[in-house]
């Protein structure tokens, strides 16, 4: 049985009806902590960031604080919802149908289940990973086709590259409001040796809009960024879209808004193949000073090339390595043989709870014992002194 790895969890009670058949969950965003929870897959939030906080691999104290009680809550919350699907199970299926709680169900089903991620090591921190936790990378990449004529000269003809803005499916660009807008244009037209090639979904006439901007409501993206003459992305930080851009090693300005997406812009800016922008801090200044860094400092090309050709240094497609994962699985009817004892631990046991709590109160005692017993001998050495001092002075 394949599944989505990722809040779709209620389709597991499939798996009693369909004789329990070995379980391949496929993530099509990151390698969540809570995916993963049922392996006990090493989820130190000392140095793997949970995935809304934005944090990097370097924490400050406070941030791995808080990394850790956002660790704690999504744990939490993805629990009590296997519950609450739970309960609409049993509201709205025939008992018949239900032979065990989706939390049994998920947490015996490590023993013989398998992740594939559309992740990967460009995109977001290295951290360990069991063996049956693969990532695929991005499965999703095409071979780009050609444009359209009269956009492939567009292109073509811009003197010194073309700067392709969208902000992805769910962010549409009309809605960031009409001074961002302005501020966008204007910082454009500060820069008329590029043109613009923006995805913007509605049909009125742009008020103020440059000559170097060209408006599109749909576009091919992979097709445009495979185009040699782009030299900048400006986007949203979707991992889709990310992948994308390392792939054709096209420069970033990432504008974070939900999700995953300052965690992977977060990544963008520590590796320096783009700049992070706040969203509620655009202004005309801050835009066209962003964008002549990333266009002109060389330190921005350098490591994109350089991340872009890691990206591509694989032994196989991830399509390929998707496919002979899942029929792996089916060969071996499982991956029993890759079970980590980790996954058959508590809490107290995984993390040696147990056995720092016992060497703590070693220790202690041992400590505590050196004190009484050079306390004894200190006493037993005074003493004597205290004695042959009293028959002095009775003499």
């Amino acid at each position: 049985m394949i599944e989505e790895g990722w809040g779709q969890l209620s389709f597991l009670g499939l798996l009693d009806m369909i004789g329990n058949p070995p379980l391949v969950l496929m993530s099509t965003a990151h390698s969540f902590s809570f995916t993963s929870l049922p392996f006990n897959n090493p989820e130190n939030p000392s140095y793997v960031p949970v995935i809304w906080t934005g944090n990097t691999d370097t924490m400050s104290f406070w941030q791995r604080v808080t990394n850790t009680i956002q660790y704690l809550k999504y744990y939490w919350l993805f629990m009590h919802t296997l519950d609450l699907e739970d309960q609409l199970r049993l509201e709205y299926l025939d008992s018949k149908y239900i032979k065990r709680s989706l939390r049994e169900i998920f947490e015996d089903s490590s023993r013989n289940s398998f992740i594939s991620s559309f992740d990967s090591r460009i995109t977001n921190y290295v951290r360990p990973v069991q063996p049956k936790i693969v990532e695929v990378g991005p499965l999703h990449l095409i071979e780009p086709k050609p444009l359209d004529q009269k956009l492939q000269a567009w292109m073509n003809e811009a003197p010194a590259g073309v700067i392709y803005f969208s902000l992805g499916s769910n962010m549409k660009g009309t809605s960031m409001g009409d001074f961002r807008r302005r501020a966008f244009l204007k910082a454009f037209a500060r820069l008329p040796q590029y043109r613009v090639l923006w995805k913007w979904e509605s049909e009125d006439v742009m008020e103020g809009q440059p000559e170097n901007v060209l408006l599109k409501k749909w576009m091919p993206q992979q097709d445009v960024l495979a185009h040699p003459k782009v030299k900048l992305f400006i986007m949203q930080g979707g991992l889709q879209s990310l992948q994308e851009a390392y792939h054709y090693g096209v420069k970033l300005l990432c504008i974070p808004m939900f999700g995953d997406q300052d965690l992977n812009c977060g990544r963008v800016g520590k590796i320096k193949t783009g700049i992070v922008l706040e969203f509620n801090d655009l202004n005309e200044e801050y835009i066209y000073r962003a964008l002549k860094t990333v266009l002109e400092d060389p330190v921005y090309s350098q490591n994109m090339a350089y991340y872009s050709a890691l990206s591509k240094d694989t032994p196989m497609s991830p399509k390929e390595k998707s496919v002979w994962w899942i029929e792996y699985v089916l060969r071996h009817k499982g991956v029993a043989h890759l079970h980590s004892g980790a996954a058959d631990l508590s809490i107290v046991q995984y993390y040696l709870l147990d056995v720092i709590a016992f060497l703590a109160v070693v220790l202690i005692s041992g400590v505590a014992l050196v004190y009484l017993a050079l306390r004894k001998i200190v006493q037993s050495m005074i003493r004597p002194n205290e004695g042959e001092l009293r028959k002095k002075k009775v003499k």
